[in-house]
């Protein structure tokens, strides 16, 4: 035990020592596996936006007012201050609607600060079929936009199917998973493919907590809440983080127009997909201290928060230092 514990020790000395000589590259993280023979890393923050700060460089060639960037910790979110969302606010959102990546397909709602009730007014090519995928894959966000210092194309949406697969049908995938706290923010934590965590820094999956798999399609736990399960200080998730490429998506609440602009917290975190669901609604991942739904669907004018990731070729072995 005393040299597991050295090992590790070591390891993230060295992996601490290089992120502060390199503190302006983010690192993906991952590799999950999303299919067969497929897999992804994750962008190590959620997606933000400010419109009035610079410019960016577009897939179609265009150059658009604004910049996108990823958050600075993956507990990090904007909270109170997407009800501030608008072309002419210069702080940063990090809610949006579905579709709005800035790329004109025919929609009629289209831009970041887009906050149109209408859910027709998201439909890219102005048809509710298509998703954010093939003819339309520039309405994705990381399909279409430089963010930062990556160029269109680095980054993507994943689907509800792929969504389904990493929580579900990847080998272990119960195991792998599991909601918690991290530097006091909830969320849901994300094992890399075939990590095992030693009992020295600790996790405890949900499902070896009663939260169970229904047939409807999602995770629940009939009594008591899952938050719990896992607690760790910024200091302790940096060792999962830089020496086992764990993902956490925080509970940030969403943005809706229902009455007024309002952003609301608490209820559970939602992450848009790219496929659509319905004539009004798309899929998003879903999850709260009681439950984790990997496909389910809303309607498409309301602002949730957006997590992309990179295709990687199969078998790589990318869990450190897997640079954007």
């Amino acid at each position: 035990m005393e040299k597991t514990l050295l090992i590790l020790s070591l390891l993230l000395a060295a992996c601490l020592s290089r992120a502060a000589a390199d503190s302006q590259t983010k690192r993906a993280l991952g590799p999950f596996s999303v299919g067969e023979n497929m897999a992804v890393t994750f962008s190590t923050g959620n997606l933000q936006f400010n419109a009035m700060n610079g410019e960016r460089q577009c897939a179609d060639g265009t150059t658009q007012t604004g910049t996108w960037r990823f958050a600075e910790n993956q507990w990090d979110y904007i909270g109170d201050d997407n009800k501030n969302i608008s072309n002419s606010y210069n702080g940063w959102i990090d809610l949006f609607a579905w579709g709005t990546s800035g790329w004109s397909s025919g929609a009629e709602e289209y831009m970041p600060y887009a906050t149109n009730e209408n859910n027709s007014a998201y439909y890219p090519g102005g048809n509710l079929i298509y998703g954010l995928t093939d003819a339309y894959a520039y309405a994705d966000w990381g399909r279409y936009n430089r963010i930062g210092a990556d160029a269109p194309g680095t980054w993507r949406l994943l689907t509800n199917e792929e969504w389904l697969y990493l929580l579900h049908k990847r080998k272990d995938a119960e195991l792998l998973f599991a909601l918690g706290t991290v530097n006091g923010v909830n969320g849901l934590i994300l094992l890399p493919d075939n990590t095992h965590i030693p009992d020295s820094i600790g996790f405890t999956p949900s499902t070896t907590k009663n939260l169970e798999w229904y047939n409807g399609g999602f995770y629940y736990l009939r009594n008591g809440r899952c938050y719990f399960h896992n607690n760790y200080t910024a200091g302790q998730w940096r060792q999962l983080e830089l020496l086992f490429g764990a993902v956490f998506l925080p509970d940030a609440g969403y943005r809706d127009l229902t009455s007024s602009l309002m952003y609301v917290s608490g209820f559970g975190g939602s992450y848009w997909e790219s496929v659509p669901a319905n004539a009004d609604r798309a899929y998003r991942l879903h999850f709260s201290a009681s439950y984790v739904y990997p496909q389910d669907y809303q309607e498409r004018h309301m602002g949730f928060s957006v997590r992309l990731v990179r295709d990687i070729a199969t078998g790589c072995e990318c869990r450190k230092y897997q640079s954007r």
